[in-house]
């Protein structure tokens, strides 16, 4: 199911008036596109916060027709215009006076002095000519407009769910620089934590994030459908309560998008960071790329080069040692070669072999489809082309497909 094809069925999804199949398909599609995710999103709380509200009853018209009544009056007399008033014989009289001084003046002064006498005149008549503006008409049109703006951000202002509370499981933390406080988390504040410390975050409708000792991270949005925190050093545990949550992990140079489950992430002093996936798994963005990491796989993302090579818990030393030292020298094809050596043994390193497509050079990636497809066959539609091309919708169609398997 593609996006435009989701927008046919979303809002039924989102009423449970979906059939089974529709459902199973567009929880698929909401799990891996953001887009379509907070879509889903804004029509839901758009949809609970309507439920939400009391009823509304319209005003009678009589009392319609007395407001239009009364704001057209004031209209009227705020928009009147009185036309100025000048005196012929005034008028006249300065003529005359005017052509007496002239006569010690230029010809070309006496003629800007019968202007300058005419002037008042064409004045009059040109705001005599002027329509006057009909504000309630004007006010009448906008009003819904008005009403739709304040709506919106009644409703924007209502997702904001920061401060977080905070737990305090052992030891001392300080928000802010502050250790008194009321173990509240508010937005832009930042929380860290001392040797022996740990405490536990609560995201509003998304779950927990455990923070270890010395970790330091920062509360950058607090808002429902919009959960985003940065995490400048140390250690967290995420374990979710929903089955989409909504929670991104800013790193130095990355993002890590919760897509369910439990993981972890791992800051050190040289600002790399290293993700566990414990049960689900999470999408990393790096430089407008996606990178997937699933259940029971690691991923080493380094400050300089971003994601690297994931590799399972399980594997053995040597294929760990091997991705270590690839992810800090692509180029070594030697390097490489020892990957797909050690990752063909085992089914299970089959989508290490598959992240392996975006580093090797193309003549590589013939290998590396005919290693993937002895144990999982790309999925309808997929051909060797696709692959050897890395086209990245094909390769996250054949992700999906080995991620289900195992």
């Amino acid at each position: 199911m593609n996006c435009e094809e989701l927008k046919i069925g979303l809002h039924d999804y989102v009423d449970g008036a979906a059939d089974d199949f529709v459902k199973r398909e567009i929880d698929k599609h909401l799990r891996t596109c953001d887009k379509c995710f907070n879509e889903y999103k804004k029509i839901k709380i758009f949809r609970d916060k309507i439920k939400a509200l009391p009823d509304l009853q319209e005003p009678s018209a009589t009392i319609i027709q007395s407001l239009s009544s009364t704001l057209l009056e004031k209209s009227l007399q705020n928009t009147a215009i009185e036309e100025p008033k000048i005196s012929i014989k005034k008028v006249k009289k300065e003529s005359a006076q005017s052509d007496k001084n002239s006569k010690e003046k230029s010809t070309g002064l006496s003629k800007n002095s019968l202007h300058q006498s005419r002037l008042p005149s064409e004045i009059t008549q040109a705001f005599a000519k002027t329509p006057r503006v009909n504000w309630l008409k004007i006010f009448l049109s906008l009003l819904p407009l008005l009403i739709i703006a304040g709506g919106y951000f009644y409703y924007d202002f209502q997702k904001n769910n920061a401060p977080w509370n905070i737990r305090i499981m052992e030891g001392q933390a300080a928000i802010s620089g502050k250790l008194n406080h009321k173990n509240l988390l508010p937005q832009d504040a930042s929380l860290f934590t001392h040797d022996s410390s740990r405490a536990i975050i609560q995201v509003p409708l998304t779950g927990n994030i455990q923070v270890l000792q010395n970790t330091l991270l920062i509360l950058e949005k607090g808002k429902e459908g919009d959960n985003k925190i940065a995490l400048n050093m140390g250690s967290i545990t995420v374990e979710n309560i929903s089955d989409m949550p909504s929670l991104s992990i800013a790193l130095k140079n990355s993002v890590i998008y919760d897509r369910a489950g439990k993981f972890s992430v791992n800051v050190d002093e040289l600002e790399n960071a290293q993700i566990f996936v414990e049960r689900g798994f999470v999408e990393i963005i790096y430089s407008s790329v996606k990178y997937f990491v699933c259940e029971g796989y690691i991923c080493d993302v380094l400050k300089d080069s971003g994601p690297g090579i994931p590799y399972r818990k399980d594997s053995s030393d040597s294929l760990k040692n091997e991705i270590k030292h690839f992810n800090n020298n692509a180029e070594d094809e030697k390097s490489l070669d020892k990957i797909i050596s050690l990752a063909k043994i085992d089914a299970a390193d089959a989508l290490t072999l598959l992240a392996l497509i975006l580093k090797a050079p193309q003549i590589k990636r013939q290998e590396i489809f005919q290693e993937i497809t002895n144990h999982f066959p790309p999925p309808p539609g997929i051909i060797r082309a696709d692959i050897v091309n890395a086209d990245k919708n094909a390769l996250y169609l054949w992700w999906q497909e080995i991620e289900w398997q195992l």
